[in-house]
């Protein structure tokens, strides 16, 4: 709507909002990439290689429906693991433009340590705040995270 004013203290409060999950995001991937170092793992690695072992044999374009990363990222990645030994790939025999990926058994034997680490983080990540915090913050996340009207987001009050 063209001309409509919008309230400054919205604004104020959705770039405070924003810095605010920036910081979040990034305290979260550097801790947990310094947790995961030791095993020359890093979050994004990780996280693949832990959706690929909850779905099983999956393809990298199903794999970009359930991370929010690039076709071209998650491709890099997958190599990077099946460099480590940790992932196998394979093009599909009637399309080979499909790559299917799964975990290998290093894969498979490693991820309970790598879980194990992650735990740990994550742990040290929510020690010190109490459970209805955390259910009042993941509330809000879906809140925020929910589908919805663009348009109803900037009238907000």
């Amino acid at each position: 709507m063209e001309g409509q004013q919008t309230d400054p203290s919205v604004n104020a409060r959705a770039v405070r909002l924003q810095d605010g999950l920036r910081r979040l995001t990034l305290a979260i991937v550097e801790g947990l990439q310094q947790q995961l170092s030791p095993y020359q793992i890093d979050a994004v690695e990780y996280t693949i290689l832990g959706i690929c072992l909850a779905t099983g044999p999956t393809t990298i374009k199903d794999l970009q429906s359930m991370v929010p990363i690039d076709y071209t990222q998650i491709s890099r990645t997958t190599s990077r693991l099946e460099d480590k030994g940790l992932m196998a790939k394979a093009h599909l025999a009637d399309d080979r433009r499909i790559v299917r990926v799964e975990v290998t058994e290093k894969g498979r034997e490693l991820m309970p340590d790598l879980m194990q680490s992650a735990l740990k983080f994550y742990k040290g990540l929510v020690g010190d705040i109490s459970q209805a915090e955390l259910a009042e913050c993941t509330a809000v996340m879906q809140k925020l995270s929910a589908p919805g009207d663009s348009a109803e987001c900037g009238n907000a009050q």
